[in-house]
């Protein structure tokens, strides 16, 4: 049996797609843990209106404290799997949705305690570009592992080693494909808490929209994607203008 994990801050004023993260595990996890941390946009209420649909879901509640160099994402990594009911759990973060391949892998994994690196597919402003590799984010992270194993730094991936399982199944990764307004204001927090300041481009987003990143912050190396996207993503990306 497998155990999730995902933590949120203001899933609603910041726009995750928190909802499909958790529903792309609940075929594969027996039980859920979603930290909410401290939000206050009507997140929890939100999160505890999931719990209908899917009962394996606990919500709990823990602070959220922002600090240099993003660690304390890690930590809210970490202090999920102390709840894991199970001995093997895979993680994902709210922006992230798990695809059914790495679903499948992940299972086959878990048979034989052996982590899982994956590759994360990291979109750039919409869903057919994705970020250069080792750029923004990065593309092959570990996130299914036995519930000893720590997340690491910013909370990009679990500890690692030489038995795990390294594969192209792929984690969907919706963070810089948010509706302008939101994706500045997340990004702006989050940089003031990780370097103490924030790329000014980011104030122009309310009013000028994503152009306004494509113009000023270009990513030259970005490639194209055309591969499938999960169907429950489908809604979700036409609300915000996206076609897949």
């Amino acid at each position: 049996m497998i155990s999730g994990t995902t933590y949120i801050h203001n899933a609603i004023e910041h726009d995750y797609c928190i909802e499909q993260c958790i529903a792309s595990m609940a075929d594969l996890c027996d039980d859920i843990v979603c930290l909410e941390c401290d939000s206050t946009d009507g997140t929890a209420d939100f999160l505890q209106g999931l719990c209908s649909r899917f009962p394996q879901l606990r919500v709990i509640n823990t602070p959220w404290l922002p600090a240099p160099g993003g660690t304390w994402l890690s930590d809210l990594s970490n202090a999920a799997k102390s709840y894991c009911l199970n001995k093997y759990r895979i993680h994902i973060q709210g922006d992230e949705v798990l695809s059914e391949e790495a679903a499948r892998v992940t299972r086959v994994a878990a048979g034989s305690m052996r982590g899982v690196k994956f590759r994360r597919l990291n979109f750039w402003l919409n869903p057919q570009t994705l970020t250069p590799e080792k750029r923004v984010c990065g593309a092959h992270v570990c996130r299914a592992a036995p519930v000893e194993r720590l997340s690491l730094a910013d909370d990009e991936s679990l500890e690692w080693n030489g038995r795990d399982v390294e594969t192209e199944a792929p984690i969907f990764h919706y963070g810089f494909i948010r509706k302008p307004a939101a994706l500045a204001k997340k990004a702006i927090r989050m940089q003031d808490a990780w370097i103490g300041n924030h790329d000014p481009v980011l104030d122009l987003l309310t009013e000028h929209g994503l152009g306004v990143l494509e113009r000023n912050s270009p990513l030259v190396e970005c490639s194209r994607y055309e591969g499938p996207h999960p169907e429950s993503m489908r809604p979700w990306l036409m609300e915000r203008g996206h076609t897949i």
